[in-house]
């Protein structure tokens, strides 16, 4: 039994939301081509997209962030001049059209009623979302959910992070900026190999994927 203050890794999408990750996804395409409306081709755009993640699930050395990486790689596949047209591109996507995925993003309101239990007792949280997207992006989901950003010590977003899920890196490096221990950090999340991925770093795994039709 792991008793004292604990680290509470948490992930986002489908744990503290009811919506699975392919269903996020789709939603999220539509809605950049919508935004897109003719600056690139339609095709242009899917293959960067889809070609940029790729990059980030290939072996990182840890010496760029996610966001530099995805950036660098998406200008490159879509032929944009430069990496700071492709982040205005995506930091205009969320500041505008973006927002219209609060209307599909419900909160599981026990489990962020969880998060209130755990901070009371001074257990440590950690939203330790893939980090395939920027900060803008993720504290906006927290919000629509009522989940205060704040109230987690440590978020991990493209910009701070260097790895991506199922790599044990992703959660070894969060090991690290946290200055925590594996056995005493517990990861909750929905998906067993996304998240079930922390067992190979020796952080303990509950998964909560069963509540999914019951809240």
């Amino acid at each position: 039994m792991i008793v004292g203050t604990l680290t509470y890794m948490i992930d986002l999408d489908g744990t503290l939301t009811t919506l699975n990750d392919e269903d996020f996804a789709r939603e999220y395409i539509r809605l950049l081509m919508k935004y897109n409306d003719g600056f690139l081709e339609e095709e242009f755009l899917k293959n960067a997209l889809f070609s940029s993640l790729n990059c980030l699930l290939d072996d990182a050395e840890g010496k760029k962030s996610n966001f530099d990486r995805y950036m660098d790689s998406f200008a490159k596949i879509s032929g944009l001049d430069n990496k700071e047209e492709v982040m205005n591109f995506f930091l205009n996507f969320y500041g505008t059209t973006y927002n219209e995925m609060k209307k599909i993003i419900i909160p599981r309101k026990d489990v962020i009623e969880f998060l209130d239990y755990l901070e009371n007792r001074k257990h440590r949280l950690v939203l330790a979302t893939n980090p395939i997207f920027p900060e803008i992006a993720i504290k906006k989901r927290l919000e629509w959910i009522g989940a205060d950003p704040e109230k987690f010590e440590y978020i991990t977003t493209m910009e701070n992070s260097h790895y991506v899920k199922p790599q044990i890196d992703y959660y070894n490096e969060i090991l690290k900026k946290t200055n925590s221990k594996a056995e005493k950090t517990l990861m909750i999340g929905n998906d067993d190999e996304m998240d079930g991925a922390c067992e190979k770093a020796g952080i303990r795994f509950i998964d909560i994927s069963f509540l999914r039709e019951s809240l």
